[in-house]
């Protein structure tokens, strides 16, 4: 991203990229709200420093589609598989 804006206010993405992640030792779930066919808006992650003091960390799936499709999960490990550069 970059401090440019266009004529609508909005920043201008300049470079896109597609990220796989792969994440294991999954030790609790709550996806019950968050369907398939859902749409992520946000994929989040917490801190290093909940890693270093509890042995895992939590990510969090919030939907376009409205808050009450949200979940998330916990895992002890995740790494990034694969980072491409994205074209339309």
């Amino acid at each position: 991203m970059t401090n440019d804006v266009d004529v609508d206010g909005y920043f201008i993405l300049t470079k896109k990229h597609e990220v796989s992640f792969s994440f294991t030792h999954i030790i609790s779930t709550n996806l019950d709200s968050f369907p398939p066919s859902n749409i992520l808006y946000t994929l989040g992650f917490s801190s290093l420093e909940e890693f270093k003091s509890l042995g895992h960390f939590s990510i969090n799936l919030d939907s376009a589609m409205g808050s009450d499709l949200s979940g998330g999960f916990k895992a002890t490990y995740g790494m990034v598989t694969c980072i491409k550069p994205y074209s339309e």
